[in-house]
């Protein structure tokens, strides 16, 4: 919506349009950046916990709370792997 604005905004040469467009679409870029940190930090606890839990668990021998580990590390690494595509792709 911001770039929107900010292009009509100099197509008919209002200033004010332009510039409120510029800072809406800087913030919409930021709650982006902040929602991605926070998943790959997500991500990224998900991969620690699951392993640590996963050699727990294979410790005591006990293959259905591995399995349940090994789940919790396998998603945290597509949520960390996912947003790390994301910025790849951005930048």
């Amino acid at each position: 919506m911001g770039s929107a604005k900010e292009s009509l905004g100099n197509l008919i040469g209002n200033e004010g349009l332009r510039k409120a467009g510029q800072e809406q679409n800087a913030a919409g870029k930021q709650a982006e950046a902040e929602g991605q940190m926070r998943d790959w930090k997500e991500g990224v606890e998900g991969r620690a916990k699951g392993a640590v839990g996963k050699v727990a668990a294979a410790a005591t021998g006990d293959e259905e709370e591995e399995r349940k580990w090994r789940d919790v590390h396998d998603e945290g690494k597509v949520r960390q792997r996912g947003v790390e595509s994301e910025v790849q792709k951005r930048y």
